[in-house]
């Protein structure tokens, strides 16, 4: 959009000359488009949302509903990026907090075996290659990341690390094989913040109201919510447990966050929720009760499952739009998508639809710098760190397999910050030895090089 510029010459023949000139250069500002963007963000908020669809979003766009998600649609840019094969949630997120594929960065499963025989929640530690926090911080970024998958042990960075076993999740064993808190290592950094951020934990009893919003329970089924052992990660048996710890981790990691940029005001601030991957796996059918046939018994208490899902997250993205400032950029994406498939029509399989991961992931971009009502069916989610680093101005490394998704900046923007380019972030970097006592550390699945 572009002003509309005019001078009056009748009124321009009694302006003194220096007074002329002051006249036109204030006339040649305001013909300057209203998108000329050249310095860089003050802030970029990260909200990454495990199995976030598309498929679910326009659906519920065309109803009417989520208005944060139309706000940022109509008013940024919307690109549907691949995920990795085969999808794995670790996998995939290290992917795009990294910019890397999985054969560089070697995050591939939640689940990892200790050298005692137990398995743990992936450490850090068996990453090979640096992640956003730590790029950011060697270009003197602060930031912070709160709950995301793959960051316990809690790495130095310069800012804030929450990691994601702060606050119990699915991804904890169940109690017949406890989980393997390895001593000595941190859940948060700076250590001390573990306690500082301890008013925002919800490790309480999740309230009736909440879990009505989701589900019409009977009393028995309402119980399972606390049962042990904790459910569907290893046996999934009792999806309204997964349920009440992701929906209590998710509202910890959002209350933390905003704890974090309220207080200490990092440029760069990121933060995870994976309910709605928890809600999909089991749930997902309801949202589509005539193709999947499911019970018209069951529909009543489950029809708005997945979709109250959704508008938890347009309610968050909300709670960030609030915090914007006009130098603010808001990033809302997915590791991957979610929705219906079907067998191949040669499979011996009978052709019924089923639920499953599925591209495209979602990736959307919003703010300052960002052109309005743009479309990009291109690119992967490994372009989330070359996108972040261009846009505060910084090098995208070469050896990154992600790249900046050029069509989605403003042209006065990339003019002004041109990308550059470094071979690589991670010459001199110590890798996966840093932590000397987690070396035995391998995926059973994955054990090769």
């Amino acid at each position: 959009m572009f002003a509309t510029c005019y001078t009056n010459e009748r009124s321009s023949l009694w302006v003194p000359g220096l007074a002329l000139a002051f006249l036109l250069l204030l006339t040649m500002a305001g013909c300057q488009s209203e998108k000329t963007e050249t310095q860089l963000p003050d802030q970029i908020f990260f909200l990454a949302v495990d199995a976030l669809s598309y498929e679910r979003i326009d659906i519920l766009l065309a109803r009417g509903e989520l208005p944060n998600f139309r706000q940022l649609i109509d008013g940024g840019a919307r690109l549907e990026p691949k995920s990795i094969r085969p999808i794995e949630p670790l996998s995939a997120w290290s992917t795009a907090l990294t910019g890397k594929l999985p054969k560089k960065h070697r995050h591939l499963g939640h689940l990892s075996q200790i050298p005692n025989g137990s398995l743990s929640v992936t450490p850090s530690s068996m990453r090979q290659t640096q992640h956003i926090w730590q790029l950011l911080s060697q270009n003197n970024v602060m930031s912070a990341g709160v709950g995301f998958p793959g960051t316990w042990p809690a790495e130095t960075i310069n800012g804030f690390l929450v990691s994601n076993v702060y606050t119990p999740t699915r991804w904890m064993e169940t109690a017949e094989n406890s989980f393997q808190r390895l001593v000595g290592l941190a859940e948060c950094f700076p250590p001390r913040l573990c306690e500082e951020i301890t008013p925002y934990v919800h490790d309480e009893e999740i309230a009736r109201e909440a879990v009505a919003r989701f589900f019409v329970l009977n009393e028995d089924e309402y119980g399972m919510i606390y049962d042990e052992p904790l459910g569907s990660v290893i046996n999934k048996d009792n999806p309204l447990r997964d349920f009440a710890i992701t929906y209590l981790a998710d509202s910890s990691n959002c209350d933390v966050a905003l704890y974090l940029q309220e207080n200490y005001s990092p440029r760069f601030i990121g933060v995870y929720m994976e309910l709605l991957q928890t809600l999909q796996s089991a749930f997902w059918p309801f949202a589509e009760p005539d193709l999947y046939q499911t019970p018209p018994e069951n529909n009543r208490r489950f029809k708005k499952t997945i979709d109250e899902g959704y508008r938890l997250v347009d309610e968050q993205i909300g709670r960030w739009r609030e915090r914007m400032t006009e130098r603010s950029v808001l990033i809302v994406m997915s590791e991957h998508g979610f929705g219906t498939s079907y067998p191949p029509e040669d499979s011996e399989r009978e052709r019924k639809p089923y639920p499953v991961s599925k591209d495209p992931a979602v990736m959307l971009l919003y703010g300052y710098g960002i052109r309005d009502g743009v479309k990009i069916q291109a690119g992967n989610i490994a372009d989330l760190v070359p996108t972040v680093l261009a846009l505060f101005g910084k090098d995208v490394a070469s050896d990154m397999d992600g790249s900046v998704p050029l069509d989605a900046l403003e042209p006065s923007f990339l003019a002004a910050h041109p990308i550059r380019a470094v071979q690589t972030y991670d010459d001199g970097w110590p890798g996966p030895d840093r932590y000397p006592p987690l070396a035995g550390v391998s995926d059973p699945r994955n054990p090769g090089p």
